[in-house]
């Protein structure tokens, strides 16, 4: 077959196969796929915009992206289905003649083009979301996806507009869109179409394997492990995730999967709860065969394991795709940590006999050995003492929160001698652990630990070990744990607690804001203390001899702020949540510093809030002391000063809080 266009003649051999013939397999080939794409695409993408729109998905901004990808490729179907049509004669408009064909062109490719890219933004936005799962909510805005959408658009737009111009109507082509106009450059249109393939195709699908890539990669972990800057911070006011109602009086399970489903156990009810798509209230509850299950673990394919040891002495699995029981482990004892490393190998942390013990689960025969700890109670560097938390990294490193030591014990791989990283007898003991029940690891090896007769949280590495959650003692205020017991993490860095005497879960935010340095505001107040102030016992027991100014600060956005004292005399800081009242001292009290900053300063860093009243009372080491003061506040928004004027009627038990401006 010869074909002479534009001068240039091409010859095609098609051997024993003539042109014809493989245009008619090629014109019903179109005419199946055409129906059959049209009759299951439309309805398929309108059902996909429904999904997106209904309340849980409207949550998540990337929705928009499911919306966008329906509408175009719904416009897509639709051209082709129109041109389908014609082909098939069922009518007589072409709307390659009634639009012209470089406008249908532009609506067909452009369609396809913009679903692509489209697809790779998605794309991008899903693997932020393990790359940078604490800055994910600030850079994964609704309003930055629609700025994506829109921009993504308009450069499509713009590199379509040369088609416009490239092609022409000719009847006689019916499968194919359209024709090259004659009169234009074929070298040209070659260059700009293998641009267009660069740009429009290929850098797109590099972007969806690459992102598809980090996304099967870090799927193999069930469980959240989120990367934190050094400064990370979380807001040490929880709120109450689930309470007794729902848990019970006696939960110690607790685990949150990458889909950030929160599981837990209600012993009472012998019940699995599932808090499934952000659910306030459990939306799923398993009933199982069990007597005060201590732990559970879920795997990527929704499979739970949770500890069956206290008087059945096994570990159990529920299979999700069979709703079905099996037996995985023999225990002698109740498991009060287990995990499953990423060679399905499962641990369980005996309490009671003082070991780890292991077992590889695609093994036939159920077979455990022991990972770490002889059986036998003891501190030697073999040994353990009621261990209870346990955590493998991917180096199948073994870290137990060895309770009873009052220690983190680091077992290496094949290995049973342990090394002891955070507590007693830790080259690096800066911090005191009490009974530490929980261990979790963040993607750059910091430890989050549960130290439980401290009642707070400490995250360790190195020699940065500090408090995070719980700093200031037990109770059952919002800020305060009392025997926390075990920890996770959902995809967002948000920290959940098992805080067990107050029969709650506890959530606590990550602060986004803890990791942008970039800026920080200074904001000064000056006084002097005279003998003109009131007095009272800072400690509630000295004489009320102790000249003191209460300042409230204000914010507009919650947060931690630096604040450092500069004065002539040895002044003390406390911080109150609320109210401030002389004759109780301890009530509402946050925290408190003394001098370690230097002679006569103190400093703190304390956790202001935007919603409640921030006190600082400023006192002095010695009773009957005045002089001037300053106090420099550091943080990432400005803070407004207002000096208090405490009333209290004692007979009446009346206190009352007066603004005095300054």
């Amino acid at each position: 077959m010869m074909i002479n266009n534009n001068n240039t003649t091409l010859e095609m051999c098609v051997g024993n196969v003539t042109y014809d013939r493989l245009f008619h397999i090629s014109n019903s080939i179109w005419h199946v796929v055409g129906f059959f794409g049209v009759l299951f695409g439309i309805p398929g993408h309108i059902l996909q915009i429904i999904i997106s729109l209904n309340k849980t998905s409207r949550k998540e901004p990337t929705s928009l992206y499911s919306i966008a990808i329906s509408v175009v490729e719904t416009v897509f179907l639709l051209g082709l289905f129109w041109l389908w049509c014609v082909n098939m004669s069922l009518i007589k408009t072409d709307p390659r003649e009634v639009l012209s064909c470089g406008i249908f062109y532009n609506i067909i490719v452009g369609s396809g083009s913009l679903s692509h890219l489209y697809l790779a933004s998605l794309s991008i936005d899903r693997s932020i979301i393990i790359l940078d799962p604490t800055r994910y909510r600030l850079i994964v805005t609704r309003s930055h996806v629609i700025l994506r959408i829109v921009l993504i658009t308009f450069i499509i737009t713009l590199l379509l507009i040369p088609h416009h111009f490239y092609f022409h109507y000719v009847p006689r082509v019916t499968i194919f869109l359209c024709d090259f106009n004659p009169s234009l450059y074929y070298r040209r249109i070659r260059i700009w179409t293998f641009i267009h393939a660069i740009l429009l195709v290929g850098i797109p699908s590099l972007i969806v394997c690459i992102c598809s890539a980090i996304l099967l990669h870090n799927r193999s972990l069930s469980f959240n492990q989120p990367k934190f800057c050094p400064t990370a911070e979380w807001n040490p006011y929880g709120i109450t995730f689930a309470n007794e109602t729902t848990l019970g009086e006696d939960t110690t399970s607790l685990f949150i999967n990458t889909n950030n489903t929160v599981y837990s156990v209600n012993n009472d009810k012998k019940q699995i709860l599932m808090w499934i798509n952000n659910s306030i209230n459990p939306n799923k509850n398993i009933s199982a065969n069990f007597v005060d299950s201590a732990s559970i673990f879920v795997t990527n394919n929704g499979d739970i394991y949770y500890d069956n040891g206290y008087e059945n002495s096994r570990v159990d699995k529920w299979i999700s795709n069979t709703d079905t029981f099996v037996n995985v482990m023999n225990v002698n004892s109740s498991c009060f940590g287990i995990f499953i490393d990423i060679n399905d190998t499962l641990y369980c942390s005996m309490n009671d006999d003082h070991k780890v013990i292991k077992r590889w689960l695609n093994d036939s025969e159920m077979i455990s050995t022991t990972a770490a700890g002889t059986g036998t109670r003891g501190s030697a560097s073999n040994e353990l003492n009621c261990p209870t938390g346990i955590f493998v990294d991917l180096n199948f490193d073994l870290y137990v929160a060895d309770r009873d030591n009052d220690r983190i014990q680091l077992v290496k791989f094949e290995e049973l001698n342990g090394t002891t990283i955070v507590g007693k007898g830790s080259s690096n003991n800066i911090i005191l652990l009490s009974r530490p029940s929980g261990i979790v690891l963040d993607a750059d090896k910091y430890l989050f630990i549960v130290d439980q007769y401290n009642h707070r949280i400490i995250r360790s590495r190195s020699n940065d070990i500090r408090c995070i959650i719980g700093c200031y003692g037990k109770g059952s205020q919002s800020h305060q744990l009392s025997y926390p017991v075990t920890l996770s993490f959902d995809s967002y860095g948000n920290i959940f607690i098992i805080d067990s005497s107050n029969y709650r879960i506890q959530k606590f935010d990550f602060l986004l804001n803890s990791c942008d340095n970039s800026s920080s505001v200074q904001s000064v107040y000056s006084s002097v203390l005279t003998e003109n102030h009131p007095t009272y016992s800072p400690t509630g027991c000295d004489l009320q001899n102790y000249y003191y100014e209460a300042i409230q600060m204000n914010v507009n956005e919650s947060g931690y702020y630096s604040l450092i004292s500069n004065s002539t005399i040895d002044t003390f800081g406390y911080m109150y949540g609320g109210n401030f009242y002389p004759s109780g001292p301890s009530i509402n009290l946050i925290s408190k510093s003394d001098n370690r900053s230097g002679e006569h300063q103190f400093q703190m860093r304390p956790f202001l809030r935007s919603t409640t009243a921030n006190i600082l009372v400023v006192t002095t080491d010695s009773a009957n002391v005045t002089g001037t003061f300053s106090i420099i506040v550091s943080g990432f928004n400005n803070v407004t000063f207002k000096r208090l004027k405490i009333l209290e009627r004692r007979g009446r038990h009346e206190r009352k809080n007066v603004l005095i401006k300054t």
